[in-house]
C-alpha cells in the first residue's frame, strides 16, 4: 500500500519480535523490540494465524514509550 509523499520508515509484523494488545478500525497499541518514533510513518502488518494470510496497514506512530526492555507503540492506521 502506497500513498503519495509519505515515505515509510520501518516495516514491524507481528510475531516473536510484535505483539497486538488492542485493535480498532483505527489503530492499534502493539508492544515491539523495535523502537519507533512518534510521527514516523510505518508499515505494520498482521499475521492472521487462523487462515495464515497477512494484512498490511500503513500507519502513524502516535506515541511510543519503553517498558520493561519493550516498546509500548500506538498507531493510528492511514486511509
Amino acid at each position: 500500500m502506497e500513498l503519495p509523499g509519505i515515505s515509510v520508515e520501518d516495516i514491524v509484523k507481528t510475531g516473536a519480535d510484535t505483539e497486538v494488545l488492542d485493535i480498532s478500525a483505527e489503530g492499534a497499541r502493539i508492544r515491539t523490540t523495535k523502537e519507533l518514533k512518534p510521527g514516523s510513518i510505518i508499515s505494520f502488518v498482521l499475521d492472521l494465524k487462523d487462515s495464515g494470510e497477512q494484512v498490511s496497514f500503513l500507519a502513524r506512530v502516535q506515541w511510543a514509550k519503553e517498558e520493561a526492555g519493550k516498546h509500548l507503540v500506538g498507531l493510528h492506521f492511514l486511509k
